[in-house]
């Protein structure tokens, strides 16, 4: 979805940036013109699930976001300076060869 992201926190550390749970992954950086940045997700955002349900770890959330299928519409819950958003990302196929 044009992003990359690291994992938060672990079980053990519990929320940080006002958002709960150990499934949190921070945004590092955010491809300019992809779905992500089209969608409104910003650097620093943090992300705390995707579709209906959270994640029990960030690796899993991670690894769904990479699973989804092209054309689809995911939502995805984030929170920015402590203020919980949802927005919704239409993942797109990855740049490069087919």
């Amino acid at each position: 979805i044009g992003l990359t992201m690291v994992p938060l926190v672990t079980a053990e550390t519990g929320g940080l940036h006002g958002a709960p749970g150990p499934s949190q992954t921070r945004v590092i950086d955010v491809v300019n013109g992809g779905p992500a940045a089209m969608a409104g997700i910003q650097r620093d955002d943090v992300l705390v699930g995707v579709g209906s349900r959270s994640w029990p770890t960030a690796v899993e959330l991670m690894r769904h976001i990479r699973l989804s299928q092209p054309g689809t519409t995911m939502r995805v819950q984030i929170v920015r300076a402590g203020r919980p958003m949802d927005v919704d990302v239409k993942v797109e196929r990855p740049p490069g060869p087919r």
